[in-house]
């Protein structure tokens, strides 16, 4: 019985050190990493490209306004990029409006009309866009 297990054993360390000594050097660490990530064990290289430069182990990239996103430098959200550079990525309002909540706008006390911002005439007035006053509908008075 005792032959027995000392035969298993014999038999299993065998085949644990047959194992080790066949290991193909292409299943080792350097052959598992990802290649064009990292070149050698001993030396960790970032690849920043040519926008950015490695700053404390994280890619910065050299144009302020923009950001890295893993992988490349980028505008930021909001903004996109014209002739090189980021600019904010909304579209430019008519005069007299402005952009909130993703639309141009009129000021609070306008309104859109006749191609431009008009004021908000009072109940009963009517704007004339001749004058650019609000006035009363023709035949009545204020």
């Amino acid at each position: 019985m005792h032959i027995k297990y000392l035969l298993f054993n014999l038999l299993a360390v065998t085949a644990s050190v047959k194992a080790i000594s066949a290991a193909d050097n292409e299943l080792d660490l350097e052959a598992r990493d990802e290649a064009n990530f990292l070149d050698e064990r001993d030396g960790y290289k970032l690849n920043c490209g040519h926008d950015a430069k490695e700053v404390y182990g994280k890619c910065v990239c050299k144009k302020s306004d923009y950001e890295w996103n893993g992988k490349k430098c980028v505008c930021p959200k909001g903004k996109k990029e014209v002739y090189g550079k980021c600019v904010d990525d909304k579209p430019k309002c008519p005069y007299g409006q402005y952009y909130k909540d993703g639309k141009c706008q009129c000021p609070h006390d306008k309104e859109w009309k006749y191609g431009k911002c008009i004021p908000k005439c009072p109940k009963g007035q009517d704007y004339n866009k001749h004058s650019g006053k609000c006035e009363c509908p023709k035949g009545t008075e204020w």
